[in-house]
């Protein structure tokens, strides 16, 4: 069995300016997620879909921490204009994001830049991190930190996503760029070799192409 990580301490003000730490929480499990910025759609339809399901984690002992560089008084507006009702904390500086891998070099439109990296671990009662969700894509994903925590608890293995050839393209499609097989995995957070396939059966179809070594893009019309 893989040696569980240790989730990092940190203590952040919430949005009424009260200090949490990581160490209060302890005996319960944790979801704790980073996320851009309040009130950007993907942000806000995240927040949405975890204080919807709140119940559904509290019945499993879990507690909902979501974290992002804005102030406690954007938190508060975001709260109050979405009707929120998740723990909200402030981590201004990005130290903390830094700590748990949450920021890093971005591209958009050409442009390099440093900026969160949308992302969610499940902590055990015991502070140890047991999973961890990287370049998150907001649909779906409370759903599946919902049934994955569950499974977690109940002592079930994790099913591996099923990958169909229209998930990969379509992650081509957002993207629009070159990317290599790691990437797609990432992306959609799922079994390695199964994507490889579905990439070597595309290529083998003319769907996609590889422009260079171990890249591989859209094939255009």
């Amino acid at each position: 069995m893989a040696e569980l990580k240790k989730a990092i301490e940190f203590c952040l003000p919430d949005s009424q300016e009260k200090e949490h730490c990581l160490k209060d929480f302890e005996g319960k499990w944790i979801v704790l997620y980073f996320y851009p910025k309040d009130n950007t759609s993907g942000c806000t339809r995240e927040a949405k879909e975890f204080s919807e399901k709140k119940d559904e984690f509290e019945k499993l002992g879990a507690v909902i921490i979501g974290i992002s560089k804005d102030s406690p008084s954007s938190h508060r507006k975001f709260i109050e204009k979405h009707n929120l009702n998740i723990l909200l904390l402030s981590d201004e500086d990005h130290k903390v994001h830094e700590a748990y891998g949450a920021w890093g070099k971005k591209k958009n439109y050409g442009k390099e830049y440093f900026g969160t990296i949308r992302s969610t671990f499940i902590i055990d009662p015991q502070l140890n991190i047991v999973k961890s969700y990287k370049n998150v894509k907001v649909k779906g994903h409370v759903d599946d930190v919902l049934e994955t925590l569950k499974a977690l608890i109940n002592g079930e293995p994790e099913e591996a996503k099923e990958v169909k050839s229209e998930d990969v393209i379509k992650v081509f499609k957002e993207t629009q760029k070159p990317l290599r097989s790691g990437d797609v995995v990432k992306a959609l957070n799922a079994d390695k070799k199964q994507v490889e396939k579905i990439i070597k059966q595309l290529k083998k179809e003319g769907i996609i192409e590889s422009p260079k070594r171990c890249y591989y893009q859209l094939k255009e019309d």
